[in-house]
C-alpha cells in the first residue's frame, strides 16, 4: 500500500466525519443534554457558544467571520443568545463534554475497530510500552494532542506510518 500524507487522509475522511459531525450536532439527544447543561435550546445559540467557544471571548465580528458558511446577521443572533447564556469558554467545555458522551453512547458498538495504537504495534512502528507512554502522556496534556503526534514528535514513528494507520483505522471502521 502507497503511504498516503496527512492531506490525503484528511480529504478521504472529510465526508464521513461531515456526516458523523452532523448526525451528532442534530441529535434530539445533543440538544436535550445541551439544554440540561446550560446550553440555549433555542435556536443554534448553544452551537455558536458551544462550538465556535473555542475562539474565546473575542468580538462577535470575528466568530461571524470563522463561521463563513453562515449567513452573518444570523449567526450573530446565535452567538449573542449563546453568550447570553455563558461564556465562550464554558460553552467550549459543555460541548466537548457533550460530544465525548454522545461518543462513547453511540460509537461503542464498533467492536472489532482497532485503536490507532494496536495498529502501530501491529504494524511494528511502535512497542506496547511506547504506545502506553504516548497515552499516558496524552491523558496528562493540557493540549489537544493525538497519539500520533506525541508518538512522531518523541521519533517513534515516522508522520506517513501515521498516515498509513490511520488510513487502515478509517477503513476498518467503515467496513462495520
Amino acid at each position: 500500500m502507497a503511504a498516503m500524507d496527512s492531506l490525503t487522509v484528511a480529504r478521504s475522511l472529510r465526508g464521513s466525519i461531515g456526516m458523523l459531525a452532523m448526525a451528532w450536532l442534530l441529535d434530539e439527544s445533543t440538544i436535550r443534554r445541551g439544554a440540561e447543561l446550560g446550553l440555549t435550546a433555542e435556536g443554534m445559540g448553544g452551537y455558536a457558544v458551544g462550538r465556535l467557544g473555542v475562539l474565546g471571548d473575542c468580538p462577535v465580528d470575528n466568530v461571524v467571520g470563522a463561521a463563513y458558511f453562515w449567513e452573518p446577521a444570523t449567526m450573530t443572533a446565535m452567538v449573542e443568545a449563546g453568550r447570553a447564556a455563558m461564556s465562550p469558554a464554558e460553552g467550549a467545555a459543555v460541548y466537548t463534554q457533550i460530544c465525548q458522551e454522545w461518543g462513547a453512547e453511540k460509537l461503542a458498538a464498533m467492536e472489532g475497530v482497532e485503536r490507532l495504537g494496536e495498529i502501530l504495534v501491529d504494524m511494528g512502528h511502535a512497542s506496547q510500552e511506547e504506545v502506553d507512554t504516548a497515552l499516558e502522556l496524552q491523558t496528562k496534556s493540557t493540549e489537544d494532542i493525538g497519539i500520533g503526534q506525541i508518538l512522531v514528535e518523541r521519533g517513534v514513528c515516522t508522520r506517513e506510518q501515521i498516515d498509513v494507520a490511520v488510513y487502515r483505522q478509517q477503513s476498518g471502521a467503515c467496513a462495520h
